[in-house]
């Protein structure tokens, strides 16, 4: 049963990678580097981050005391594997880190 109302998240995916290759006051020109989905108007850049690999445990062990909620997966699949990407409601400010 549900407690509350359901919320509608908004759905994120990548839709591919972009190098900019021009820029002026109002708009900017980018080069798809490799697309994953269609790109449409409204769709928005972020800027590519890293991650610090250095930061990962070293014997790659997953931390189970901490779980999270999986709220979707590429593509809206109900199963992953190895490989595979998924958005959960929790950050590093809940003591997430790499390799978790």
């Amino acid at each position: 049963m549900v407690a509350g109302p359901l919320v509608q998240l908004p759905a994120i995916a990548t839709a591919g990678w972009v190098r900019i290759v021009a820029v002026d006051a109002r708009s900017a020109i980018a080069e798809v580097v490799d697309a994953c989905d269609g790109m449409r108007a409204g769709d928005f850049l972020t800027p590519t981050v890293w991650p610090d690999l250095s930061a990962m445990p070293p014997d790659g062990a997953p931390d189970y005391t901490g779980p999270a909620h999986v709220l979707f997966t590429l593509d809206s699949r109900r199963y992953t594997a190895t490989g595979d990407y998924a958005v959960i409601d929790r950050g590093d400010n809940a003591g997430l880190t790499i390799g978790q």
